[in-house]
């Protein structure tokens, strides 16, 4: 496991002088530690190692994560054969200090004798962190602002059970040997799952996931669609759900899959034209979107779902100027995307809901592939383990023995600390 990069300096710069932290009331610290970012968090957490075990606790980081009032967004994108990342700030590359908004990062892999790496692609994210593809059959999930990382195969499970391959199927799609894939949460069970289905040897389908929390692949008690058919790429998650573009240009279902609730629905896709290769869906400003370009023409369709599952909702913004990918809607309402000239852009609507560009940076590298770039939100949150769940357990077998055992002596605890998980803060 990776260490945390943000405390990796922190000790020699803790003074242990809390300056009357502990007389502070929870819902004051609450409210200050909403109001920093993960960069002044991870300053803070060199403050002293009890600021550092509060900020970098499972439900600190869950509460921030979900509540901070500055979110951080992050693009990460993935260079062929190279050991790093490239991440940019999309909400401060536009300023004229840009060059500070990007920065490289290694990627979370051990080193290898050969100069050139293998091809690395992205499966997907969720609660800050990311789903990485590694060929030919390996998958991390990774933290990048912590550093945290777990890596697991499924070679195993699938790839030498599975029905063979197409040789006319895309071989540049990760997770290619499956008809469904993705990488999502499980609320009800604080878990971060990676799916896949496929079919076996003898043409029978299998619904299964890696769950990060045990370390081990399960199957769904859940039946596939009739008919499922392989879809184009890895599920995007949103809203507690993975979907999936059809592979079929003439289909106009998008599949959804409730992670959750173990249910599967359709959504219909905004217009039933034709579409071309460049077609994907993202989140923008919080809601369901899918973009694409038009057949046999260089302009672009942007459709933007206001309501969830609400077909009247789909709203076209167009984009007549080449080839725009969206990534995310940025913190003062403009649009952001990737040109095809190595270009980030940002672009503003007019009433008509046709797009116009505003400003563009150059970022030196090619940025227009599929499955080689992805949005995130910055955050703490760590990665779910079995051993931190075997720990918890034998941390409350210890305490109900030492209850039992004072409760025998005739003994009664009186103590006025409050533990961290059941502050106020959480409640």
């Amino acid at each position: 496991m990776a260490k945390r990069k943000n405390t990796e300096n922190c000790s020699e710069n803790q003074d242990h002088s809390s300056n009357g932290f502990n007389d502070l009331p929870m819902e004051l610290i609450r409210e200050i530690l909403l109001r920093l970012s993960i960069k002044q968090l991870g300053n803070l957490s060199c403050v002293s190692k009890q600021w550092q075990s509060i900020i970098y606790h499972r439900s600190f980081a869950k509460f921030h994560f979900q509540n901070s009032r500055f979110p951080a967004s992050r693009c990460l994108f993935v260079l062929d054969f190279h050991a790093y990342a490239e991440i940019v700030d999309l909400d401060s590359v536009f300023h004229l200090n840009s060059d500070s908004a990007m920065g490289s990062i290694s990627l979370p892999f051990s080193p290898m004798k050969r100069k050139i790496h293998p091809r690395v692609h992205v499966i997907g994210s969720c609660n800050g962190l990311v789903c990485l593809h590694r060929e030919p059959y390996s998958l991390t999930i990774w933290n990048p602002t912590t550093g945290s990382y777990k890596a697991f195969s499924y070679y195993r499970h699938i790839v030498r059970n599975s029905y063979p391959l197409e040789k006319t199927w895309n071989c540049l799609k990760p997770l290619r040997i499956t008809l469904l894939s993705g990488f999502g949460y499980d609320e009800s069970k604080d878990d971060y799952l990676v799916i896949a289905a496929w079919k076996d040897k003898r043409e029978e389908n299998h619904f299964d996931f890696y769950s990060l929390r045990s370390s081990s692949w399960k199957s769904f008690d859940v039946a596939l669609p009739n008919n499922t058919t392989r879809r184009r790429d890895p599920g995007l998650f949103f809203n507690g759900a993975l979907h999936w573009l059809p592979e079929d240009i003439n289909d106009d279902k998008i599949l959804v899959f409730d992670i959750t609730k173990k249910r599967f629905s359709v959504i219909s896709k905004p217009e039933k034209e034709v579409i071309s290769y460049h077609a994907k869906l993202i989140v923008l400003g919080g809601c369901l979107a899918l973009y694409f370009t038009v057949k046999s023409s260089i302009h672009g369709k942007i459709w933007i779902m206001k309501e969830y599952k609400v077909h009247t909702s789909w709203t076209l913004y167009k984009n007549p100027k080449g080839l725009f990918q969206p990534l995310c809607v940025s913190s003062d309402g403009n649009l952001v995307g990737l040109s095809g000239n190595s270009s980030l852009m940002k672009a503003r609507a007019n009433v008509e809901r046709e797009l116009s560009y505003a400003s563009r940076v150059h970022v030196g590298y090619h940025t227009y592939d599929d499955h080689k770039s992805i949005m995130y939100t910055q955050s703490f949150m760590p990665l779910p383990s079995d051993s931190e769940e075997k720990k918890k357990k034998k941390r409350e077998l210890g305490q109900l023995e030492e209850d039992h055992n004072e409760v025998k002596q005739g003994k009664r605890r009186s103590s006025t600390a409050t533990t961290f998980e059941s502050s106020p803060i959480f409640k």
